[in-house]
């Protein structure tokens, strides 16, 4: 008979549960009966024997006790309609509960007799993986085992891919007896060239690590378990983290909520995107391995407060998001206390109240109603005060849904309850986009398809940066470049034998064998050289690291990435291992055959073994996270540019710093305090990506790695944010190389820039390449005039006349302002005949400058203030106007129209801050 498994989770060993088997008849009483299923999680979530992780009879004693305490006190009186239940009800829980449980915890306690051969299945009772299967990438391997001894046991269990049979993947686990215990181990899968018919084929292990070690047979009498990865879908799944809504009685009718869940949400928000069910719920021991954990997720759902109470895992999630991946919170189920303590002084924003609505309106940014709903049941809604976010949609002037920009990842906040972004679905209505029978008997409103859309877009995530420090990592080493003194000796010697043959051969009038023995001379010379013992093996065993760091803004946390190159100076054993989770992943086939296994004694704490080494250098990749203390950048404006103050934990001091946003780089002075200056003429030209006028070897390597991180459009860093580069030493690899082995490298570290308003009354200039500006439709309505691509930020050829409206974006922090003026440089090529700009006065245009026949750079002044209009939301507006008609230029189109282009347009804007108005008793 099946039996109902009841996971008691470990709060210190977090991913090794204790599992005690209950009868079906407990089932059907625990999942009917709501009220004794929350006293039960309550007396599980805080007994500290039961959540000791002790043996499983212990925990069933105390829970029997614990048991006959919530039956004594249970009320049932709300579920009975007459004095007979009212009078039944409790006695039927009473005795018929005590039993079952007690008659299924003697049954699942009988031991296996001592001396019974064990095989390999008897331990092993499954085995998956918690996300979807992809090539090259880390999973998590569950598995779970059992004892059935009287005695503790200890294995280890050891996987394998058919494709590389030579690379394992091992984890030693403890059982205590009479225990059932789950664990999670970390995982690659293969490359994807590798697939077949999608699936991989694995093999595990069982290794005794007790009294008799040895490999475990299975009952056939083979060595090893046979189990197959399917390939279940072609992208990363979307992971979420809910309660199930609970069940209710009514008129002895066990029904469901009516409220919708989170559930139908996200899936109705799937559905609506074509995307089927590629999701998973969480478990709690899922992030027990850090943010590895979470690599098959390319989004995570959060409608629940479990993430407060599990440290670990809301560490996790952190890293995570900010390496790239996209959070929904639903804030109408979770306290807004998680959002500070996941983004940290990122988030500005302070929840007000919880009120309930019945009819409501969404509005999109421009205020313009895009859904009203009266809704039967009323939907709650938490009002949050913040700014500085991107609101898509809002209800009554309070954010509804809106963005926050996390690193490289985005957090979508909603405030509104689940029955207001769906409505019941009708006869009427299409089927699902998904397919037939993909629906939730729920359909996506407006609001809710299109943050669905942007949500449910792929993320990115860092994977081309690494290859770039390859280069590096070899400067730093040197061991192909032979000794000084071997190559004058051998230059030396080359050059004596020469004259004495020479010599000889002249007395002998045979000269012209010279012309054989000259050549067969130099290459020997040749290859001397380039057999001669290395500089490098002279000097001791060393692990480089090339790295780029990125500090997540508003915490003590870091993630690190990057490449490490470890050389050896003998034949040895590689040493390499770690405490604090991460991976380092060397390249295998630069090491002699043999079995090479990464072991697992611990969710963060892994070894590499059988990594055994010739003289030479060896290239691996590798990541880390973790806390050095708190990394920041806070900066503000004055009369030349940017000023602020750099933050860097101990012993790190930074060098080469610029400042790099999407329309240009300034130059970085740092004072020996941190202290540092952008100012607006230290803003580099093109192709320049250091500040350093004379720069050596080591400056042209990382100008050379800037560039191309900046012209890829992969880049570890936000766009949207001004960000500030720097280098430093590393950050300390929180791994082990070995007793004696030196570390060396250096570390790119990236960190966003936080802005702070200057002082009422202050005057500033913001630099060019701090305004972002786009082609928009303006206050008059006037269309798109395709002279820019928003999209690919270019400028675009046209001919003849074009017209269109640009937005400037001020920096948020910065407003209100007061314009005062604008210095402007356009670079145009080809005849563009007459090209003008304009602004707004709140009513119409005014023309503000005007160039005739313009060839190469022009530069100009706006100087009137009343035609510098600024948008609340900090959008400075401009009209363009370029070129001349068709006609006037080829009145009889004979000849061909020329085109002109606009190059780059540069625009800085000089302001101050308004004073404060005066406050009144």
């Amino acid at each position: 008979m099946d039996s109902f498994e009841l996971s008691l989770f470990d709060a210190k060993l977090k991913a090794r549960p204790t599992e005690i088997r209950w009868s079906p008849q407990f089932d059907l009483l625990w999942r009917h009966n709501t009220k004794l299923n929350n006293k039960l999680r309550c007396v599980i979530d805080h007994d500290p024997v039961l959540t000791s992780g002790l043996e499983t009879y212990n925990a069933q004693a105390n829970m029997r006790m614990r048991i006959r305490k919530i039956a004594n006190s249970f009320d049932v009186r709300k579920y009975g309609k007459t004095m007979l239940q009212k009078l039944i009800f409790p006695i039927y829980f009473r005795i018929l509960f005590i039993l079952l449980v007690t008659i299924g915890s003697t049954q699942n306690a009988q031991a296996v007799p001592a001396g019974t051969e064990m095989h390999a299945g008897d331990y092993v009772k499954g085995i998956s993986v918690e996300f979807p299967v992809l090539g090259n990438q880390w999973n998590l391997m569950r598995f779970t085992l059992e004892n059935p001894n009287d005695r503790e046991v200890d294995l280890h269990v050891a996987i394998y891919f058919d494709v590389d049979p030579t690379l394992q993947y091992g984890r030693r686990i403890q059982i205590p007896p009479l225990t059932r215990i789950r664990v999670w181990m970390p995982i690659r899968t293969p490359d994807p060239k590798h697939i077949v018919a999608r699936s991989f084929p694995y093999r595990i292990l069982v290794r005794s690590l007790g009294d008799s070690t040895g490999l475990l047979r299975n009952e056939d009498g083979s060595l090893q378990l046979e189990h197959t990865l399917q390939i279940e879908s072609d992208e990363k799944a979307t992971g979420i983290i809910h309660r199930f809504p609970p069940r209710r009685m009514l008129d002895t009718v066990l029904v469901d909520d009516p409220e919708v869940s989170s559930l139908d949400l996200m899936q109705t928000g799937r559905y609506q995107q074509r995307l089927r069910r590629n999701w998973r719920t969480l478990n709690r021991g899922c992030a027990a391995s850090g943010e590895l954990g979470l690599d098959g997720l390319a989004q995570l759902i959060v409608s629940d407060n479990q993430l407060l109470e599990d440290p670990e895992g809301l560490e996790a999630v952190r890293r995570w998001l900010n390496s790239g991946g996209k959070l929904w919170v639903m804030l109408d189920k979770v306290d807004s206390q998680l959002l500070e303590m996941l983004l940290g002084d990122i988030y500005q924003g302070r929840e007000l109240e919880s009120v309930e609505l019945s009819s409501l309106d969404f509005l999109d940014p421009k205020g313009v109603s895009i859904e009203h709903r009266e809704l039967d049941v009323p939907v709650i809604m938490k009002r949050i005060l913040i700014d500085s976010v991107e609101v898509d949609y809002s209800v009554d002037g309070w954010p509804a849904a809106f963005w926050i920009d996390c690193g490289r990842g985005k957090v979508l906040v909603t405030t509104v309850g689940a029955n207001a972004w769906l409505r019941p679905r009708t006869s009427d209505d299409r089927k699902s986009r998904a397919g037939e029978g993909w629906d939730t008997g729920q359909v996506a409103l407006d609001p809710l398809v299109n943050i669905s859309t942007k949500f449910f877009s792929p993320p990115t995530f860092l994977n081309s940066a690494l290859p770039l420090f390859t280069d590096q990592i070899h400067q730093f080493i040197g061991y192909r470049i032979p000794t000084r003194q071997s190559v004058v000796g051998i230059l030396l010697t080359y050059s004596l034998l020469t004259f004495l043959i020479a010599a000889v051969l002249w007395r002998k009038k045979r000269m012209v064998l010279f012309g054989v023995l000259g050549p067969l001379m130099a290459i020997t010379a040749g290859g001397a050289i380039t057999l001669v013992r290395p500089a490098s093996q002279n000097m001791p065993s060393l692990a480089v690291s090339a790295e780029i760091v990125t500090p997540i803004p508003g915490t003590d946390d870091f993630r690190s990435e990057g490449i490490v190159g470890l050389y050896s100076a003998d034949s040895s054993v590689t040493q390499l291992s770690g405490s604090s989770g991460g991976w380092v992943l060397p390249d295998l086939t630069s090491y002699p055959g043999g079995i090479r296994s990464l072991n697992y004694s611990g969710p963060m704490n892994w070894e590499w073994d059988g990594l055994r080494s010739t003289p030479g250098f060896r290239i691996g990749k590798f990541y880390q996270s973790g806390q050095s203390g708190r990394a920041e950048a806070i900066a503000t404006f004055d009369e030349q540019g940017i000023t602020g103050q750099l933050q860097l934990p101990e012993k790190l001091k930074p060098e080469d710093a610029i400042l790099i946003t999407q329309q240009g780089r300034i130059g970085v002075k740092l004072t020996d305090d941190y202290h540092f200056t952008a100012h607006l003429n230290d803003t580099l030209s093109d192709g320049q990506y250091l500040a350093a006028k004379l720069m050596g070897d080591e400056q042209r390597r990382r100008s050379e790695i800037v560039k191309l991180l900046s012209t890829d459009s992969n880049k570890p860093w936000n766009s949207k944010q001004p960000q500030l580069l720097l280098w430093t030493k590393p950050w300390g690899l929180s791994f082990d190389f070995g007793e004696n082995i030196q570390q060396q490298g250096n570390a790119l570290v990236v960190m966003p820039i936080r802005f702070e308003r200057p002082s009422a009354g202050s005057q500033f200039i913001i630099p060019a390449a701090i305004i972002d500006y786009r082609e928009v439709i303006g206050p008059d309505e006037h269309p798109f005039g395709g002279i820019y691509a928003n999209y690919k930020r270019e400028w675009l050829e046209k001919k003849g006349h074009s017209q269109s409206w640009l937005s400037f974006q001020i920096p948020h922090a910065l407003l209100p302002i007061k314009p005062s003026r604008v210095h402007i440089e356009i670079d145009v090529s080809g005849p563009v005949g007459q090209l003008e700009l304009s602004g707004w006065n709140g009513t119409s245009r005014m023309k503000l400058k005007s160039w005739d026949q313009p060839v190469g750079k022009l530069k100009g002044t706006l100087g009137d203030a009343s035609s510098l209009w600024i948008t609340p939301k900090g959008q400075l507006l401009l009209f363009l106007s370029a070129g001349v008609n068709n006609n006037e230029v080829n009145p009889d189109r004979l000849i061909t129209t020329p085109r002109w282009k606009i190059e780059s347009l540069n625009l800085s804007l000089e302001a101050n801050i308004p004073a404060e108005p005066a406050t009144q008793n």
